[in-house]
């Protein structure tokens, strides 16, 4: 009987012989993952800005649609962006799993917004995939403009859809490794460029 297999599940719970931490975040949830239960929340389903965290969406794109073997020609308009960088040259050509470390380890905005034209041709038709890919997965409070998470009025999401998007996509092995992993040097395809990605 599933229900019960549930019920004999332990559910981490607060010792009430502790105070609460003084918490300042504008927004904040508490998930188990193995349950599903809220532990915590405040403000769970209030849209705000949510930075690089835009970068998931973008990852998963990529992950789902893209292999991580092809390599791809940086554009000038990639190697430009401003922001957090892996430092890529217009023009080097690098491989997907490599670019797809950088946004994760790094946060690099050169390697988000490469990888989101090579997938779509443009940023404008990724960020279209990136909305469609949000409805399916029943984000009701996330939009987004860009692919690397500049501020915009209409790039933001809440904390529920975050911890929603964070628990899906950290079931991708590649993404369990990359997060993990605190320092990693890549390479450009004929090995002239080395790109060092450092994780905060």
């Amino acid at each position: 009987n599933v229900s019960r297999i549930i019920e004999s599940i332990p559910v981490p719970s607060k010792n009430p012989g502790y105070i609460s931490p003084i918490l300042g975040a504008n927004g904040i949830i508490v998930i188990d993952r193995k349950t599903g239960k809220i532990l915590y929340e405040y403000n769970a389903h209030q849209r705000m800005p949510i930075a690089s965290i835009t970068k998931l969406m973008t990852v998963l794109l990529i992950l789902e649609e893209n292999n991580l073997n092809d390599i791809v020609t940086i554009s000038e308009n990639a190697a430009n962006v401003e922001g957090s960088q892996m430092y890529l040259r217009a023009g080097e050509r690098i491989s997907v799993k490599n670019l797809l470390y950088g946004a994760i380890i790094g946060s690099a905005n050169d390697a988000a917004l490469t990888l989101a034209e090579y997938n779509s041709g443009n940023v404008e038709n990724f960020v279209e995939k990136m909305n469609k890919r949000a409805l399916e997965l029943g984000l009701i409070n996330t939009k987004f403009s860009n692919p690397i998470g500049l501020d915009s009025p209409n790039n933001y999401s809440s904390p529920y859809d975050v911890a929603k998007l964070g628990n899906y996509i950290y079931n991708n092995q590649f993404v369990q490794e990359a997060a993990n992993t605190k320092f990693m040097e890549v390479k450009s395809e004929s090995g002239k460029f080395t790109h060092q990605l450092e994780s905060t």
